[in-house]
């Protein structure tokens, strides 16, 4: 039987189907996608399999504290989600990839196959996400191990393998100048999934270009406010913002996992600042980000008094430093991983 894997891919946002397609793109054995999010381009061979939407239909279906994080009774989305990977996994032996689903980890054991579950930063040592973790074969944590949370359990820690962190941008070169005056602001202005919030609104970065106006601020995604200071501009959307974040002086972008290792693999100085999200995620790696020294994390949007001073101190940072996290080769890691449990499971 062929080496086979499948990859569940949450749909909050594009983080994880964006993490999902990086590392299939390195990975030998038959893959599958499964998600509801609409995925990037995926490499050839890669299969698709769309999984019908799972939203709460009423207050009743919103996730509550206990062994599960959501899986209300009598939803026919989540009902047929599962039925697809369970008849995927009726076909023969394989791995599957739980990111992030403490549902879909336990499906995947309940169906005799072994389970990778991805670690995310934030306070995840509740009933669900241990019952996850225990029930893994392995983990898997898109990051360095530098950027642990400090309270972890040694037994997920032992479990754990350390890939460092990948994104889309993983090899492309920086240009060699720079304008070191610039602001570039990524991401950030729009909520993701059930509770967020934004980590800004264009008004707030209109007030902090007006108390910052030695600085030129440039925000990808967003057109500038009318009526909002000439040392603001809005650059829309682009495809391949790279080029603009290789150049920044300074990135500010939200604590999402995708965001930060793109900023990393442009190797410039990085304001983090976080969104609410569910567990603190954002706050949790920005807050493991400062304490590395790889960026200036705030738990907040700054006051406009403060940004000359926050502007200041990520201008002094070793830009090195972030840069290191992300070498380059983390997605070949994650993937060798994942054949490794697929080679073994065809064999059993």
């Amino acid at each position: 039987m062929s080496a086979r894997v499948a990859y569940y891919a949450g749909h909050h946002g594009r983080g994880h189907v964006t993490r999902a397609a990086a590392v299939l793109a390195h990975v030998r054995a038959q893959a599958t996608l499964f998600s509801s999010a609409e995925p990037p381009a995926l490499a050839p061979g890669v299969a698709f399999v769309r999984l019908p939407a799972d939203d709460p239909r009423d207050a009743a279906d919103r996730p509550a504290a206990g062994p599960l994080h959501y899986a209300p009774v009598g939803h026919p989305g989540l009902r047929q989600r599962m039925a697809r990977m369970a008849a995927w996994a009726a076909e023969g032996p394989g791995v599957l990839v739980a990111d992030v689903s403490a549902e879909v980890a336990v499906l995947g054991r309940l169906l005799s196959l072994p389970v990778v579950a991805v670690r995310q930063h934030g306070a995840r040592w509740d009933d669900g996400h241990l019952l996850a973790y225990r029930l893994a074969t392995c983990l898997l944590a898109p990051y360095p191990a530098s950027l642990a949370e400090p309270d972890a359990p040694a037994w997920v820690c032992a479990k754990t393998d350390y890939t460092g962190g990948f994104s889309r941008f993983d090899g492309r070169e920086r240009p060699a100048e720079v304008d070191r005056q610039s602001v570039v602001v990524m991401g950030g202005g729009g909520a993701e999934g059930p509770g967020s919030a934004a980590a800004w609104t264009m008004a707030d970065l209109a007030a902090a270009a007006r108390a910052t106006p030695d600085w030129r601020w440039r925000v990808l995604g967003a057109s500038a406010p009318s009526g909002g200071p000439s040392n603001l501009e809005g650059l829309g959307w682009r495809d391949d913002p790279f080029p603009e974040l290789a150049r920044a002086g300074v990135v500010v972008t939200h604590g999402g996992h995708n965001s930060v290792m793109e900023a990393a693999a442009a190797g410039r100085p990085l304001v983090a600042v976080p969104a609410p999200r569910p567990f603190d995620e954002q706050l949790h790696k920005a807050r493991a980000l400062d304490r590395v020294g790889a960026a200036v994390a705030v738990d907040e949007w700054p006051r406009p008094a403060d940004w000359p001073g926050v502007l200041a101190r990520a201008g002094a940072l070793d830009p090195a430093r972030l840069a290191a996290l992300a070498d380059g080769s983390g997605a070949r890691r994650a993937a060798a991983v994942l054949d490794r449990l697929a080679e073994a499971a065809s064999e059993a």
